[in-house]
């Protein structure tokens, strides 16, 4: 019988590990610190300049309000007039002497001047006793009377 012929290049060869196609980047700790507390210092920067972009489109927003409204209401320094202390509807707080108010004139009621500025922005009657006391001016400057006959204003 004739024996095998063996070729040297069929025999096995012995295993090794094969080398790692992409060794992974293994930073110090410190780097990773850094990089951890850059990206999260980065977060927060974001979140406060939309906070304050949002604060500011809110001003902007009401100062464009209230050049749409005339506010049928004078403004004075309130002063003792007797024992007859008078409390802001809004914030339920007593009106303090020398703080400015504003006195409805079609109704009379008196409330802090911010307190009603604030409430204006989003209503246009007295919070008491809901007698419409702005005039709602459009952008083509005409101007709606204010009564309480009107149940909507349209701009």
């Amino acid at each position: 019988m004739s024996s095998p012929i063996l070729l040297p290049f069929l025999l096995p060869l012995p295993l090794s590990p094969l080398p790692p196609l992409h060794s992974p980047i293994i930073l110090p700790r410190s780097i990773e610190d850094l990089l951890m507390l850059s990206m999260f210092l980065l977060l927060v920067l974001i979140l406060v300049i939309a906070i304050l972009c949002g604060k500011r489109s809110a001003k902007s927003d009401e100062k464009e309000l209230s050049k749409n409204l005339d506010i049928q209401a004078s403004i004075f320094h309130y002063g003792i007039d007797g024992d007859d202390k008078q409390e802001c509807a809004i914030c339920l707080c007593e009106i303090e002497e020398g703080e400015k108010c504003r006195k409805m004139k079609t109704c009379g009621h008196v409330f802090h001047k911010d307190c009603i500025d604030r409430w204006f922005t989003v209503e246009l009657h007295c919070p008491l006793c809901r007698t419409l006391v702005c005039v709602v001016v459009d952008r083509s400057e005409n101007v709606m009377a204010s009564s309480s006959s009107f149940p909507t204003l349209l701009n």
